[in-house]
Order: C-alpha cells, then sequence, then structure tokens
C-alpha cells in the first residue's frame, strides 16, 4: 500500500486545505510536490489523483461563482474560465493515466475514485451521459470491496443523482436520492463519528425535499406532454376530415 503521508509530509496540508476549501492552495503544495517527484515512481498515479481532485473541486467552486455573477449582472473573466477550462482537461488526462495504473494495480477503491472524478469532470462539462457512464463504472467497482450502503459510495450516488436530474431522467434522479438517503440514514444510526450527525438529519430532509421537487417536474413535464399530444391528436383530425371533404367535393 502506498504511503503518501510517509513519502511526501506536505501532502496533509494540501489536504487541511482542501477541507477548508482553499483549492489554490492546495493546488500549489500538489503542483511543488509533482514538480519534485519521478514521473515514474510508484506514489504517481496515486499524486494524479488527489491533484485533480483539487483541480476539480477548484474548478466547481469558479463556476458556480461565475454563475452568481451571471444572476447578479456581474462581469466574469473569460480568461480564468479559459484556465479553468485548461485545468480540467489536464485533470482528466492526469486521471486516464491513474486509470490505467490502476487497472493494472488491481487497485479497486482508487480506480473507482478514479472513475468518480472522471464523471465529475464530465458533469461540469454538462456532458450527461459520460458523467453517468463513469460514475456506473465507479459504484460497480466499490461494491467490489463495499456494500451498497458504505459512505464510500455516498458521493458518487448524490453526483449520479445530479446527472440524471440534468439530462431530465427523474426516476433515476429519484433512485440514487433515495440511495444516498439510506447511507446517511445508516450514519445516523451508527456509532462511528464520521459525519456530523446533528447535520445528517437535515442533509435526509435536504433530499427528501428534492425528491418531490423531481416528482413535481415529472408530472409538470407529464402533463405537458399530454397536452401537446392531444393538441397534435385534434390537429391530425381536422386534416383528416379537410382531406374527406375535399374527396367528397371532387367525387361531386
Amino acid at each position: 500500500m502506498v504511503n503518501l503521508e510517509e513519502n511526501y509530509p506536505k501532502i496533509e496540508s494540501a489536504r487541511a486545505s482542501i477541507a477548508q476549501g482553499q483549492y489554490e492552495h492546495a493546488l500549489e503544495i500538489y503542483s511543488e510536490i509533482l514538480d519534485s517527484v519521478n514521473p515514474d515512481d510508484e506514489t504517481v498515479p496515486y499524486l494524479y489523483v488527489e491533484y485533480s481532485n483539487a483541480l476539480i473541486k477548484n474548478a466547481n467552486e469558479f463556476f458556480m461563482e461565475e454563475v452568481a455573477a451571471i444572476a447578479e449582472n456581474r462581469g466574469f473573466s473569460l480568461l480564468d474560465r479559459h484556465n479553468i477550462e485548461d485545468d480540467l482537461e489536464s485533470a482528466w488526462n492526469l486521471l486516464e493515466i491513474s486509470k490505467s495504473a490502476f487497472t493494472i494495480l488491481r487497485d479497486d477503491k482508487h480506480l473507482a475514485t478514479t472513475h468518480f472524478l472522471l464523471g465529475e469532470i464530465s458533469l461540469l462539462n454538462n456532458q450527461y451521459k459520460e458523467a453517468i457512464h463513469d460514475y456506473t463504472e465507479s459504484i460497480n467497482t466499490f461494491l467490489k470491496i463495499y456494500d451498497e450502503a458504505d459512505l464510500e459510495l455516498l458521493d458518487v450516488y448524490l453526483s449520479m443523482a445530479n446527472a440524471y436530474e440534468f439530462s431530465e431522467d427523474f426516476d433515476m434522479g429519484i433512485f440514487y436520492y433515495k440511495k444516498a438517503i439510506v447511507v446517511y440514514k445508516r450514519v445516523e444510526e451508527s456509532s462511528i463519528e464520521v459525519l456530523d450527525k446533528e447535520n445528517v438529519n437535515g442533509l435526509i430532509v435536504e433530499l427528501l425535499n428534492r425528491i418531490k421537487g423531481l416528482e413535481k417536474k415529472k408530472a409538470y413535464i407529464e402533463d405537458a406532454r399530454k397536452i401537446q399530444t392531444e393538441d397534435n391528436f385534434d390537429d391530425v383530425e381536422d386534416e383528416i376530415v379537410i382531406d374527406i371533404n375535399n374527396c367528397k367535393r371532387r367525387i361531386n
């Protein structure tokens, strides 16, 4: 098992920065570490995963700020957006290298994480089909190690639900939100302190509300499609009546 902490003491600071949302600082540390490492070192694929995770989280924060700026009629930097897109492309390339390495090493846990991060990049790029593919690979690989209600799968379930919601497959979105709720309930009932249990109930309520929201969206779209279908059918009937009348006139 590769021990990154033993090889790179600074990596703890990078992880702490990520936990605090200081992604730029984390990226500086990871870049410094990678600059000092032989590209053929056995630790490199693992470093790539952590570095890519920081790049993705930083990109996600940027896009959220960009959306807020647009909503408030504030400007945003096209150069910064270009840099973020370059970061995501770099992360994708590094993760592909890691995926190949973990496949050869049969390291299912890190392979599952790599697929998850590839899915995150696709989700940020609005490529929902590709995101769902990688999330599915991630889940299937995690299930070789953990049961389906394990905390390790929580983030994948939530992201999968988002991908299905954005692609308007509301049934599948609801399905994965419910899977996430099962994980949260297990955490709530366990004696292991892995999440702030005081917040877990609030997170469950939030997901239940999202499920209700998806059910409403689904019903609204189905009603709209039904009305449209009925209108189209009426139009077809009108056309048929007109055609028949024309035929009658020609016969007369």
